[in-house]
């Protein structure tokens, strides 16, 4: 599924995409972590793909495996 879902993120609610988004970052580097951390905001329907835009190719690939081992969800966020 990836980061990407007809243009939305459709992932276990903002929540647990982000979380599991930071600790896939946080296996390649606590700075890298830590910049994700406070450079990200977080609210409903935002993709998560924006923030990583400028981010080095393995974190970008870092995410988007993590997002992609998510289980679906309906697309309301549940």
């Amino acid at each position: 599924m990836g980061l990407h879902a007809g243009g939305r993120l459709r992932q276990p609610g903002p929540d647990a995409a982000y979380r599991s988004a930071l600790d896939a970052i946080r296996d390649i580097g606590e700075a890298c972590a830590e910049a994700f951390r406070r450079t990200t905001r977080r609210w409903r329907g935002r993709e998560l793909r924006e923030p990583l835009d400028k981010a080095p190719l393995a974190v970008l690939a870092a995410a988007e495996k993590a997002l992609a081992d998510l289980p679906p969800t309906t697309g309301d966020g549940t």
